[in-house]
Protein backbone atom coordinates (compact mmCIF):
# COMPACT_ATOMS: atom_id res chain seq x y z
CA UNK A 1 0.00 0.00 0.00
CA UNK A 2 2.76 2.23 0.85
CA UNK A 3 3.87 1.84 -2.66
CA UNK A 4 0.76 2.48 -4.08
CA UNK A 5 0.97 5.69 -2.27
CA UNK A 6 4.12 6.91 -3.25
CA UNK A 7 3.37 5.71 -6.83
CA UNK A 8 0.36 8.05 -7.25
CA UNK A 9 2.01 11.27 -5.50
CA UNK A 10 5.38 10.81 -8.16
CA UNK A 11 2.75 11.26 -10.67
CA UNK A 12 0.49 13.56 -8.99
CA UNK A 13 4.13 15.39 -8.96
CA UNK A 14 4.47 14.88 -12.82
CA UNK A 15 1.30 16.24 -13.23
CA UNK A 16 1.32 19.32 -11.55
CA UNK A 17 5.01 20.22 -13.00
CA UNK A 18 3.71 19.47 -16.79
CA UNK A 19 0.51 21.64 -15.52
CA UNK A 20 2.70 24.66 -14.60
CA UNK A 21 5.06 23.96 -17.77
CA UNK A 22 1.91 24.18 -20.03
CA UNK A 23 0.27 27.17 -18.13
CA UNK A 24 3.78 28.97 -18.78
CA UNK A 25 3.78 28.34 -22.41
CA UNK A 26 0.05 28.94 -22.68
CA UNK A 27 0.58 32.40 -21.30
CA UNK A 28 3.75 33.07 -23.74
CA UNK A 29 1.58 32.05 -26.81
CA UNK A 30 -1.03 34.84 -25.38
CA UNK A 31 1.14 37.32 -24.92
CA UNK A 32 2.83 36.80 -28.52
CA UNK A 33 -0.60 36.98 -30.13
CA UNK A 34 -1.52 40.19 -28.39
CA UNK A 35 1.60 41.73 -29.45
CA UNK A 36 0.50 41.00 -33.19
CA UNK A 37 -3.28 41.88 -32.43
CA UNK A 38 -2.04 45.33 -31.18
CA UNK A 39 -2.53 46.74 -34.69
CA UNK A 40 -5.75 45.02 -35.60
CA UNK A 41 -7.04 46.68 -31.88
CA UNK A 42 -5.83 50.08 -32.46
CA UNK A 43 -7.64 49.90 -36.31
CA UNK A 44 -10.70 48.18 -34.62
CA UNK A 45 -10.92 51.35 -31.54
CA UNK A 46 -10.51 54.06 -34.09
CA UNK A 47 -13.05 52.82 -36.70
CA UNK A 48 -15.57 52.56 -33.66
CA UNK A 49 -15.02 56.44 -32.95
CA UNK A 50 -16.66 59.02 -34.40
CA UNK A 51 -13.57 60.01 -36.68
CA UNK A 52 -13.28 56.93 -38.43
CA UNK A 53 -16.76 57.80 -40.04
CA UNK A 54 -15.51 61.76 -41.24
CA UNK A 55 -12.29 60.15 -42.68
CA UNK A 56 -14.60 56.89 -45.08
CA UNK A 57 -17.47 59.18 -45.63
CA UNK A 58 -14.62 61.84 -47.16
CA UNK A 59 -12.95 59.29 -48.87
CA UNK A 60 -16.16 58.49 -50.18
CA UNK A 61 -17.02 61.67 -51.52
CA UNK A 62 -13.51 62.09 -52.90
CA UNK A 63 -14.15 59.50 -54.82
CA UNK A 64 -17.17 59.75 -56.14
CA UNK A 65 -16.42 63.54 -57.31
CA UNK A 66 -13.40 63.04 -58.54
CA UNK A 67 -12.92 59.81 -59.69
CA UNK A 68 -10.52 57.12 -58.88
CA UNK A 69 -7.34 58.19 -60.18
CA UNK A 70 -7.90 61.58 -58.69
CA UNK A 71 -8.91 59.92 -55.34
CA UNK A 72 -5.58 57.72 -55.39
CA UNK A 73 -3.70 60.73 -56.06
CA UNK A 74 -5.05 62.82 -52.98
CA UNK A 75 -4.71 59.71 -50.70
CA UNK A 76 -1.12 59.01 -51.31
CA UNK A 77 -0.05 62.34 -50.61
CA UNK A 78 -2.56 62.13 -47.85
CA UNK A 79 -0.56 59.20 -46.61
CA UNK A 80 2.87 60.70 -46.68
CA UNK A 81 1.78 63.62 -45.36
CA UNK A 82 0.22 61.86 -42.43
CA UNK A 83 3.40 59.56 -41.58
CA UNK A 84 5.66 62.92 -41.48
CA UNK A 85 3.36 64.63 -39.14
CA UNK A 86 2.83 61.90 -36.43
CA UNK A 87 6.45 61.31 -36.36
CA UNK A 88 6.98 65.60 -36.01
CA UNK A 89 3.72 66.60 -34.54
CA UNK A 90 5.16 65.15 -30.78
CA UNK A 91 8.15 67.28 -31.34
CA UNK A 92 6.66 70.65 -32.11
CA UNK A 93 4.09 70.53 -29.71
CA UNK A 94 7.27 70.12 -27.11
CA UNK A 95 8.44 72.83 -28.85
CA UNK A 96 5.79 75.04 -28.36
CA UNK A 97 4.76 74.43 -24.88
CA UNK A 98 8.75 75.23 -24.16
CA UNK A 99 9.70 71.76 -22.99
CA UNK A 100 12.38 71.09 -25.42
CA UNK A 101 14.83 73.47 -22.76
CA UNK A 102 14.41 70.91 -20.39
Amino acid sequence: MGTDQSKLAARREGLLRRSAELRSSIIEDAAAISRQLRVVDTATAFLRSGGARAIVLGGLSLFLISGPARALKVASRTALMWSLARRWLPRVLAYKRGRHRA
